[in-house]
This record gives C-alpha cells, sequence and structure tokens, in this order.
C-alpha cells in the first residue's frame, strides 16, 4: 500500500484515482494497520473521494484523519486547495501552512514544502 499510495501521488491521472477509490476507502476500515499505513490510507481516501466528486467522503476520511491524529502533509494540501477552490483564502492558507510546518509529508516530500509555499505566496499575491 505505501508504494502504491507513493506511486498514485506523484504520478497518478485523474482516471487511477477514481479506480484506486474502494481500495483505499475499504483499507481505512481494516483494525490491524499500523499508525502510517492508516495516515496513508485516510490520505488517500480521502483524495480519491475529492477527485470522484464525493465531497461528503473527502471530509469523512479528512476529519477521520484529524481526529486520529494522522494528518499528512498531502492531507493538508488537499484541504488548503479544496477551500481555495471556494474562495475561502483564510483557511485554505490554515491548510497550507499546516501542510509546510505542522505535518509530515508519507508519499510525496514536495507537499510539505515546495507546492503549499508556492500556494500560500499564490494567495498573498492576489
Amino acid at each position: 500500500m505505501e508504494i502504491y499510495s507513493k506511486e498514485l501521488i506523484i504520478a497518478g491521472e485523474e482516471e487511477n484515482y477514481l479506480k484506486a477509490r474502494d481500495y483505499f476507502c475499504d483499507l481505512c476500515d481494516a483494525e490491524d494497520m499500523n499508525k502510517d499505513d492508516m495516515a496513508r490510507a485516510f490520505t488517500m481516501a480521502a483524495k480519491c473521494c475529492e477527485i470522484s466528486g464525493d465531497i461528503p467522503g473527502f471530509m469523512k476520511y479528512s476529519l477521520r484523519a484529524a481526529a486520529g491524529e494522522l494528518m499528512t502533509s498531502e492531507l493538508c494540501f488537499e484541504l488548503g486547495s479544496y477551500y481555495e477552490a471556494l474562495g475561502d483564502f483564510n483557511e485554505a492558507l490554515m491548510w497550507y501552512y499546516n501542510a509546510a510546518n505542522e505535518t509530515e509529508a508519507y508519499m510525496d516530500v514536495r507537499y510539505s514544502d515546495e507546492y503549499p509555499n508556492a500556494a500560500i505566496k499564490r494567495i498573498q499575491n492576489r
């Protein structure tokens, strides 16, 4: 699961996320995974739901990650992107800040530095 999630985050296309959705959502209900794998599963399930247009699912897995202290930089970045698209720039900035400063990247280190910092600059310069 670790390699699959990394490959999907780094090089996945929309159709790959749509195909992976059930797999990652099912993993979120598994009881025999370690904390890092659960963080990856919640992140990927949330991202797959968001890409498929299932916003309640996106929020469900994001909130489960937050409640379980399993937030990743990748998931914080996705939340920032979501709120930026809604035009809620203050909320987006908070999540981008969390991606860059408060959480760790589990699948792609660019989500803990390059991507959120570029997003912060983009919002501040708008």
